[in-house]
Order: structure tokens, then sequence, then C-alpha cells
């Protein structure tokens, strides 16, 4: 990827997060777009499970999702 590439990527979420701050918006996403992504993804996940590693670009948002699902 070129430098200006990669510049054109950083000043677009540079300025989403300035607008949004720690918000789902400041990542190019909408509440509701995430939330059907968040469900989809734990339709598939094991009812029983004792760990869960949310990585990614994000705020950490699919763990608190989860663990409001599945207290514990």
């Amino acid at each position: 990827m070129s430098i200006q590439s990669t510049q054109r990527i950083n000043d677009f979420f540079d300025t989403l997060y300035q607008k949004h701050g720690s918000n789902v918006q400041s990542l190019g996403w909408s509440e509701n777009g995430q939330n059907r992504r968040f469900e989809e993804i734990e339709r598939h996940t094991p009812s029983e499970f004792s760990s869960l590693l949310d990585v990614g670009c994000g705020f950490g948002d699919f763990n608190r999702f989860m663990m409001a699902k599945r207290p514990g």
C-alpha cells in the first residue's frame, strides 16, 4: 500500500473519530448494522463458553454485547 493510500485512510478515520469519539460511527459503521452483525456472530457461538477474545479494530463493543447477552 502506498504512503498516500495509508494517509487517506488515516485521514478518513481521524475525521470520523474527531466527529464521533469512541463510538461505532467513528469506525464507519451504524449502530443498527453493528448490532445485526453481533447478533449473527452470537447465534453461531456455542451456548457454553468460558472466554471471549474480542480482537479487531474497535472499542471492545462485541465483548460488551456478549457479556450483556450471556453474563457470567
